[in-house]
Parts: structure tokens; sequence; C-alpha cells
């Protein structure tokens, strides 16, 4: 009976991560498209920029989706891979469990915390000015994430 229990528990995250997989796919294209905006039309126009809000918007939301993903599927990953319990979850404190457990380096945890805290403005302070930070620094958001996914593989 615990036999199944753990496979159960296993299949549970390797969905989780495959989902989370697709997550980035997604996020991976929304990127490509924003970056190849100036060969959809013609710059500094006003559809360009039109445009340009579009898909800085969708980068925007993938970027929220998967943020809101990858510490949920470390959460669960460091709870039935590593058998820790958490006393409480969020994210900064499964990134810290992270840690704990060497799945992410210092430097990742900042990362992480500092990734969360970007979704959290995006999608609590909406402002131009924070959107445009977070579109620009969405590349090396989405480079993160799969680097975790990649070490934190079931």
């Amino acid at each position: 009976m615990k036999e199944r229990y753990k496979i159960k528990l296993m299949d549970k995250v390797k969905n989780k991560y495959k989902r989370m997989l697709d997550a980035l796919t997604t996020f991976q294209e929304a990127l490509e498209n924003f970056d190849q905006l100036d060969q959809l039309c013609e710059p500094n126009t006003e559809q360009f920029e039109k445009m340009q809000r579009a898909l800085r918007d969708s980068v925007i939301k993938r970027f929220e989706y998967c943020t809101d993903q990858i510490w949920k599927y470390m959460q669960l990953y460091v709870v039935n891979i590593h058998g820790v319990a958490l006393e409480c979850s969020g994210p900064k404190n499964v990134f810290r469990m992270c840690l704990q457990t060497k799945d992410l380096s210092p430097d990742e945890v900042e990362q992480a915390i500092e990734m969360v805290e970007c979704r959290n403005h995006t999608s609590y302070i909406y402002k131009e000015e924070i959107a445009d930070f977070v579109a620009k620094k969405a590349p090396v958001f989405y480079t993160f994430m799969t680097s975790v996914m990649k070490k934190m593989k079931p």
C-alpha cells in the first residue's frame, strides 16, 4: 500500500513537471513574438505601439502564470522528493526550503524572490513603467525558470 502511495505522489510530481514545461513553452513563444515585433509591423507607428503593448502584456501574463506555477511545482518537489514538511507555504518560504535542500543556490534564491516581487508588482500595481521593466527582465526570468526545471526534474 505504501509503495502505491509513493508511485501516485511521483506521478503527481511528473504531471506537474510536464504542465510547467508546457507553460514555459508558451512563455518562450510570447518572448519570441515580442522580439520579432519590428518584423510584424512598421516601427514608430500607431499600429506598432498598440502591437508592442499587446505583445508586452502577453509576455507579462505568461511570466505571471509561470511564476505562480514554478513555485508550486518546487513546493511539490521538495515535499515529495525530499520528504520535507513545510511549516508554511508561500513562494519565498519554498525558495528558502530549496536552499536548504540544495536545489537552489543563494544567488538563485535571490533571483527567485526578485521574480516573485516582479510578478506581484505586475499583478497588483499596474503601471506602464513596471510593465516595461518586467517585460525587459522576462527573458532573464525565463532562463532562470528553465534552469530550475532542468535541475529539479523528477
